[in-house]
């Protein structure tokens, strides 16, 4: 703008008022012949532009073609300094925020000081595991119908429990199913459709799995998915909520209307709620009594409803054609508590037993995925207490030395049986049959610490997944899954050669640390493995040709990692 441009506006100015006037237009509810948009301003809009238009396209276009590779090489050649713990902590301490924020102009270390750290051999260093909690679970159904959803009936009283009830759901067509499509032995693309939600806010699916995943089940990590939503397509979704309706009409559990024959046009939402109405009656409730008169009835009625000669074309699908329908209950993130740890006053291992016994009849369940989460601490112990050996005696008849069936040996009297071990400091245990230690001393003298975070040795991972002896998987590079960016070039750490190992795992250094952090593995840590081949060895049943349980994934991480993952 030039110097005659600002009088005049400053002129037009001089009486106006600012604020909700500065929009007003006036007369002029067009732009008045012969002006271009951008001209047609409220006066006290007006300003001087800043960077033109195509300035600022052509910087975002450039913008892309930065050269990462370059990036990449400059930081690779960059000095490694190495920065202490106790250093942050005093920066911390002093609120010193410019020498805080000067550290990020520079390629760091984290070095953590000896006085931060425990040693985990330590004679007085407590492990307790306070809770375990459920904190995922996919049950898949094993036959046509919703029998899986039901209590289990085989115990007393279940079946007379006013509270139960389930809640059908037809408003959620097109929800993404988010639990592990692999449990399913196949690709569920196009063939999932959220029906409902339990009493325990668990998420129901009717999940269309293919004859040949009973048939010939498929590993998870070998099951091939495609990147298609597991959303039904309209029209078959709608052809499943009328299947429902068609089975809660045969069993007379709700006040059902569906044409004659019982077939709604589903080309449309619009269509289909002219007999049933998807908004003014997107659910419905079943007590237990009406939902196992339900349950019978969709699976004597399904097969001879979909495939009757009065079936329109609109209701042939390739997707039911060679599936079963079958229902899957999802929970994940609900931290259900199932165990109660080192906590006296929690629920016993036996009262959530029940729980789970009453909930559901898992003779209807094809498959289960649990993900269990132990909450494990750890606290310097200032003195301890021996316990009375007679009582312990007394309430653990059978002790070993030791929880290796093999290699063990009873403890005839525990009263004359050594309290430590050689170096006079570490307790000697004592084991139950199964391999349960029984403590023979309690922690006194604890007192409020500042809070730590226990986190892993990275450099030393692979001890957890070390393969039996004859066990050749040489080929897994355990040395290459570490940060190489954060080697120091005055004091390079010692490399030791790979291990052998049989889980592919993946480290997750944390604080510019090189080898302290947690980690991820798609299979289980040694010392779990015994306890699960029991369990499976004792649930499998003969001849069945499979393990009733195996081992899928494990991780190991904080609390606070948990929270900002």
């Amino acid at each position: 703008m030039n110097n005659d441009d600002v009088a005049a506006l400053e002129g037009q100015l001089e009486d106006t008022v600012l604020g909700a006037s500065a929009f007003d237009i006036g007369n002029h509810a067009e732009a008045p012949a012969g002006m271009a948009v951008e001209d047609w301003v409220p006066i006290t809009m007006v300003a001087d532009d800043g960077v033109d238009q195509e300035t600022i396209t052509r910087s975002i276009e450039e913008s892309s073609e930065i050269d990462e590779s370059e990036m990449s090489r400059r930081y690779d050649e960059l000095k490694t300094y190495t920065l202490k713990m106790s250093t942050l902590e005093q920066l911390h301490k002093t609120e010193d925020q410019t020498r805080a924020l000067a550290l990020l102009s520079r390629k760091n270390r984290l070095l953590i000081d000896d006085k931060y750290r425990y040693d985990i051999m330590h004679p007085n260093l407590l492990f307790k595991m306070h809770k375990v909690y459920m904190d995922h679970r996919l049950l898949i159904g094993r036959e046509l119908g919703f029998d899986l959803l039901l209590p289990n009936l085989n115990v007393l009283g279940v079946e007379q429990d006013h509270s139960w009830q389930f809640h059908f759901q037809f408003d959620k067509r097109f929800h993404q199913f988010g639990g592990d499509v692999r449990m399913f032995g196949c690709d569920m693309a196009g063939r999932m459709l959220r029906i409902g939600t339990t009493r325990a806010d668990e998420e129901v699916w009717l999940a269309l799995v293919p004859t040949a995943s009973f048939d010939a089940p498929i590993p998870p990590h070998k099951v091939k998915l495609s990147k298609n939503p597991t959303v039904m397509r309209p029209e078959l979704s709608l052809a499943m909520i009328t299947s429902i309706l068609h089975g809660m009409d045969q069993a007379g559990v709700s006040d059902i209307s569906l044409p004659v024959p019982p077939y709604p046009d589903n080309s449309s939402s619009k269509s289909f709620n002219l007999h049933w109405s998807l908004k003014s009656r997107p659910g419905i409730k079943l007590s237990v009594a009406n939902m196992r008169r339900f349950c019978n009835s969709y699976k004597t009625h399904f097969w001879s409803w979909y495939t009757h000669d009065d079936a329109p074309a609109g209701y042939s699908f390739s997707e039911i054609d060679d599936s079963v329908p079958v229902v899957a209950i999802l929970s994940y993130g609900k931290n259900s508590d199932v165990g109660n740890g080192d906590i006296a006053d929690e629920p016993t291992i036996s009262a959530v037993a029940d729980m789970w016994e009453r909930e559901v009849d898992y003779a209807h369940a094809w498959k289960m995925t649990v993900a269990f989460a132990s909450h494990y601490s750890c606290t310097m112990v200032p003195k301890w207490e021996n316990l009375n050996p007679h009582i312990l005696m007394h309430d653990n008849p059978v002790l070993y030395d030791s929880a290796n069936p093999s290699t063990r040996k009873i403890v005839e009297d525990l009263a004359s049986y050594p309290e430590k071990e050689d170096d006079d400091q570490r307790e000697r245990r004592v084991y139950t049959p199964d391999g349960v230690q029984v403590p023979r001393r309690r922690a006194r003298g604890l007192r409020a610490c500042d809070r730590g975070a226990l986190l892993q040795d990275l450099s030393s991972i692979h001890s957890l997944f070390t393969a039996p002896i004859g066990v050749d998987d040489s080929d897994l590079e355990v040395d290459a899954m570490l940060d190489d960016d954060f080697d120091s070039e005055d004091d390079p750490p010692a490399r030791s050669s790979p291990y052998a190992h049989d889980v592919s795992y993946t480290c997750y250094p944390h604080m510019f640390s090189k080898n302290i952090g947690q980690w991820q593995a798609n299979g289980i840590i040694r010392p779990m493995v015994p306890h699960i081949q029991s369990l499976s060895k004792t649930l499998t049943q003969p001849g069945s040709g499979g393990q009733a349980i195996t081992g899928l994934n494990s991780q190991c991480y904080n609390t606070m990692s948990h929270r900002m993952r």
